[in-house]
């Protein structure tokens, strides 16, 4: 961001600016372009593996697309990271793109990262949580 679209939470305009941004960079990721055929097969299958570049989106908008088609209803989506690093700064990104809501602190300590919002029900986590 330039110096003059410095980030305000405060600010309506600024998260206005920042929620149009991040809506713009999910639309440009290269999964976005794959969104339909992707739920239509976690629909029809029980097991999907998705191979993508790194960078492309994986991780960050399928949890998101699951839950936005409803394909999640009372169910946890786990997004694993090698690292717990990672799957930190995973769940804020995901935090960030979904509106803020924020990772539970509670659970940081079981190397399990989920998003307190119940409605969401994602977990970030490292692979040595399963």
């Amino acid at each position: 961001m330039a110096v003059d679209d410095h980030y305000d939470p405060y600010d309506p305009e600024s998260r206005l600016r920042r929620k149009r941004k991040l809506e713009d960079e999910r639309k440009s990721l290269p999964i976005a372009l794959s969104r339909e055929r992707l739920m239509q097969e976690l629909e029809a299958r029980e097991t999907v593996i998705i191979v993508g570049e790194t960078g492309s989106g994986k991780t960050t908008q399928i949890p998101q697309y699951v839950h936005e088609v409803g394909l999640a209803a009372g169910c946890m989506v786990a997004c694993t990271q090698p690292r717990r690093v990672a799957a930190v700064s995973v769940a804020r990104r995901v935090a960030e793109e979904t509106g803020g809501r924020r990772m539970d602190p509670r659970t940081r300590s079981a190397r399990c990262l989920r998003l307190s919002s119940e409605p969401s029900r994602a977990a970030p986590s490292a692979d040595s949580r399963l």
